[in-house]
């Protein structure tokens, strides 16, 4: 906290496993299917197609949003708020204190 300015803004941008059962299963079958399968077709790398699929798996592994809200806040974070666009993409916002 000691680099941002009282007042000042934090903003976290990560793609986020969906919570739904159904959406998860079509991102998971899409980003370990048919991305490493493109990537293997139009990438210039033979790692091409395994490095995709390793991209989905970092995604599974990620932390909870509800875990990262908790740090913020645990960091003296305020104002701290999640919103999600098309079900995967989470923008993590909140202000430092004044």
């Amino acid at each position: 906290m000691r680099v941002l300015k009282p007042g000042g803004r934090i903003c976290l941008l990560e793609i986020t496993r969906p919570e739904a059962l159904v959406p998860r299963a079509v991102l998971k079958a899409y980003m370990r299917g048919v991305v490493p399968f493109l990537a293997g077709i139009l990438g210039e790398n033979s790692d091409s197609p395994r490095l995709m699929r390793y991209y989905w798996d970092t995604i599974d592994a990620c932390v909870a949003p509800g875990e990262i809200l908790e740090a913020i806040r645990d960091a003296g974070f305020v104002d701290d708020y999640r919103y999600v666009e098309m079900g995967i993409f989470s923008e993590y916002c909140a202000r430092k204190p004044l």
